[in-house]
């Protein structure tokens, strides 16, 4: 890892936490290999619709959602209908499972969606 990758690596598994600060984090790419342990500590991932590969939608759903990842996929596709529409994915261990998946968090949205799975 690089130099640069390994001070960001640290604001995310130790001095956002203990300065209480958030780290925004964009990239293009969820699955580079150089930036796993950041994505394991990211607490909220904001998906945007990408045309161009759209299987790392579906990796990230069958990593979240063994045996279920079309539901995420779902709420991707239904999230993401409009342009410049996002889904937030909320990956904070003490988030109810039936509250990970959402969009229209924003107040100009209103009315916020929740995408809770079929029983």
């Amino acid at each position: 890892m690089g130099e640069d990758t390994d001070t960001l690596e640290r604001w995310f598994t130790k001095k956002s936490h203990h300065r209480n600060v958030s780290v925004i984090y964009i990239v293009q790419n969820l699955f580079d290999k150089q930036q796993r342990t950041i994505s394991l500590n990211a607490h909220y991932v904001v998906l945007f619709k990408n045309p161009r590969d759209a299987s790392q939608m579906g990796v990230l759903a069958r990593q979240m959602y063994p045996g279920q990842g079309q539901f995420m996929q779902e709420a991707f596709a239904d999230a993401t209908s409009t342009p410049r529409s996002y889904l937030l994915i909320d990956l904070k261990p003490d988030t109810p499972d039936e509250l990970r998946l959402r969009t229209r968090i924003l107040p100009e949205e209103e009315p916020s969606h929740v995408y809770v799975k079929k029983v």
